[in-house]
């Protein structure tokens, strides 16, 4: 208190050290600025504008104290130096305030501005503006590349500028809403309703049967508490974390591998899960002491283990405040922080995560739809969920709740010549046509890759036609004021709407979904043949170890592929199709006399003709040294119904298995071939419903 009043120091958190950035207390400040070799000194202070003056003074003062009587006295110098949160939110004011400036001095920036200042929000239609002029702006100043730190200190601006722009359906948390539109709400609920009723006595139980060090002993004895013990000297974790804790010992980390030898213990790992930190530590001193990269994690704040306050989920140096006060609650959140922010697990938790998904959540990733732009979750959003949906800045329950609502709200009062916006859906053939298109380079064995960059420009080529278009459209008009801004936007906003015939097709999963949407597919069928024993090197000590694998084959329902078959549009043409033999001359299998007096297709001439043969192939050199090994065997089928001209295509000759030709050796054909004579059985006793038949044929 004497060195803030002799140097008119205001009293805040201040923090001051010399040049080899050792703290110095009080005492030794007094000592160092009576001292001539005083050198240079940094003082860290707290962001506050209204004590800038006060600094600035308290500085001058400071240096003429030391400086003593007479110029020249000393060199030494008191550097005020603001702390790294301080800077970070002067560089935050200053990026906002060159924000405010853009949109200030460009046209439609100032009913941005005068928009979010009235309801502490921007529409969807204000925000896309926003962003169309802070891209031409970095653009024409920082050419059409601009670097990431340019990127990111404009979305900082954005962000310091309008703090509140959150989305209104985010009012119960990004995390768990984010976490219910991937998976639904029933995924969501599971892990707080069979944790604690079934999972955690389990994990205690199978606890039971390990070698307890001291440490799990003490987990195990607080996760069955059900007591909480304030000013506990043991410093133990409560029952809920204690029990997760125990899942880290019973699923320990796996080996690193051989290029990161070794592996973390169970305790080890449990610090990568959860940490604690007393009541008055600085949440961003925590922070700015992370050195490295970490997954997320948990961090508990408290007087005692047992006692937390609040709880943060840390990620790239980010602290959000869970929620909820429960521990519980808080896992959850964590858990679910994983998939809505696209991180990986932490390796040495992987087995405990994986255990939580595939077991609690019963999570299955791969047939998960999962969006890798906001656009298409936006998007998904609008059409799976719009019952849930409302615009930003509405409250909800009030006013408009669908965006065509808010269209027609905002333009009553244009032209009744201009007719209301509804959204515009692309014709279902222009579709069908891009996606034959992509469907004939797949045919034609084009690379995915290259699939998936060709139709990327064909989507940026149709929305270059879209914008010239719609530029078009507002030059022909010849709009004047006062409706011209609304006509402009009601314009922009449908041909926002029209979707690209592109969207669907720029993925090879979404090219997979359309096809088989538009032609259908049948999918193969597993069947298990046996087991055997097999060798598999073992990457973490160099050796090998025996492992048993599956001999599998693979089945494609012939019945379903009948069906497939004869839906085709212009299958009635090719069934009719004669061969008209002439007298003593066979060009078919149907002109001989074996076939004419066969009691099935003699008298019934609609009876489905399957001839069906097999083959194998070499997948690796025929003359190398694995020839043999990986031989493939092959089964497929042809309709002799068909005449030759269509039978001599190879889109006609159908695939039926495939299978490891060393099997049947092993297992024999006979195990091969039972799927393949149960379908025909069935086709045999009960017939199959086509559809170009009215009785079962």
């Amino acid at each position: 208190m004497r060195v803030a009043k002799k140097f008119d120091i205001p009293t805040l958190d201040l923090k001051v050290y010399d040049d080899s950035k050792t703290e110095i207390d009080e005492e030794g400040f007094e000592f160092l600025v009576k001292n001539q070799d005083l050198g240079v000194l940094d003082i860290c202070m707290p962001v506050n504008p209204s004590l800038d003056d006060s600094w600035r003074s308290s500085a001058s003062c400071s240096l003429e104290s030391i400086s003593g009587d007479k110029e020249g006295d000393s060199d030494s110098t008191i550097i005020l130096q603001p702390s790294p949160t301080t800077r970070r939110a002067n560089e935050d004011a200053s990026l906002a305030k060159k924000i405010e400036n853009i949109l200030s001095n460009k046209p439609g920036g100032e009913r941005i501005l005068n928009e979010y200042s009235r309801t502490k929000s921007l529409t969807d239609s204000r925000r896309r503006d926003m962003v169309k002029i802070l891209v031409a702006h970095m653009t024409s100043e920082h050419g059409t590349s601009p670097s990431r730190r340019v990127k990111e200190d404009y979305a900082r601006g954005i962000t310091a500028l309008f703090p509140y722009l959150a989305d209104s359906r985010s009012k119960f948390g990004y995390i768990e809403q984010d976490f219910s539109l991937m998976f639904g709400d029933a995924v969501s609920a599971r892990f707080l309703e069979k944790w604690p009723t079934v999972y955690k006595s389990k994990v205690i139980q199978q606890s039971r049967g390990l070698t307890q060090p001291a440490e799990l002993q003490d987990l195990v004895q607080n996760a069955e508490s059900t007591e909480e013990v304030e000013n506990d000297k043991l410093e133990r974790w409560d029952s809920e974390i204690s029990a997760i804790l125990v899942l880290v010992h019973l699923l320990p980390p796996s080996p690193h591998g051989r290029k990161r030898p070794g592996k973390l213990s169970a305790r080890e790992a449990s610090d990568h899960l959860v940490k604690f930190i007393k009541t008055g530590t600085s949440i961003q001193g925590h922070l700015d002491s992370i050195t490295e990269s970490r997954q997320p994690y948990l961090l508990a704040v408290g007087t005692q283990k047992n006692v937390i306050r609040k709880y943060f989920i840390i990620i790239d140096k980010h602290a959000i405040p869970c929620k909820s006060p429960d521990s519980l609650a808080c896992f959850d959140e964590l858990f679910k922080a994983h998939f809505v922010f696209g991180t990986s697990y932490n390796h040495d938790l992987a087995n405990v995560y994986n255990f939580l998904q595939t077991t609690i959540y019963e999570i299955n990733v791969a047939t998960t739809k999962v969006y890798g732009t906001f656009s298409g979750f936006r998007k998904h959003l609008n059409t799976a969920h719009n019952d849930h949906c409302f615009d930003p800045g509405s409250d909800p329950g009030e006013g408009p709740s669908t965006t065509e609502d808010v269209i027609s709200s905002n333009l009553e009062d244009l032209p009744s010549a201009i007719p209301p916006s509804y959204p515009l859906l692309v014709s279902k053939n222009l579709v069908d046509s891009c996606a034959t298109t992509v469907a004939e380079l797949k045919e034609a064995g084009v690379a995915e890759t290259v699939i998936n960059s060709l139709v990327t420009s064909m989507e940026e080529i149709v929305d270059d036609v879209y914008n010239q278009a719609k530029e078009s459209v507002k030059k022909c008009l010849s709009l004047q004021e006062p409706n011209k801004s609304e006509v402009e936007c009601k314009i922009d906003e449908c041909f926002e709407k029209m979707e690209n015939p592109f969207c669907v097709l720029n993925s090879e999963s979404k090219r997979t979904k359309y096809f088989t949407m538009k032609w259908g597919s049948v999918d193969p069928v597993e069947y298990v043949l046996g087991t055997r024993f097999d060798t598999l090197r073992n990457r973490t000590s160099g050796g090998y170890d025996q492992v048993v694998d599956t001999n599998k084959f693979m089945y494609i329902q012939i019945l379903k592929t009948l069906q497939f078959i004869y839906s085709h549009p212009n299958i009635k043409e090719m069934v009719q199709a004669d061969s008209s033999p002439g007298e003593d001359v066979l060009k078919d299998l149907c002109d001989g006399e074996l076939f004419k007096s066969h009691p099935l297709f003699s008298k019934h001439k609609n009876a489905i003709q399957i001839q069906i043969f097999y083959d194998d192939f070499e997948t690796s050199n025929p003359l190398g040294s694995k020839r043999g090994i990986y031989k493939v065997g092959a089964i497929y089928f042809t309709l002799r119904n068909f005449s030759p001209k269509y039978n001599s295509s190879l889109s006609n000759i159908h695939l039926v298995a495939l299978f490891h030709a060393q099997d049947i050796k092993t297992y024999g054909f006979s195990k091969i071939l039972d799927p393949i004579v149960q379908d025909l059985k069935i086709l045999e006793r009960d017939g199959i419903k086509l559809p170009l038949y009215d009785q079962p044929v």
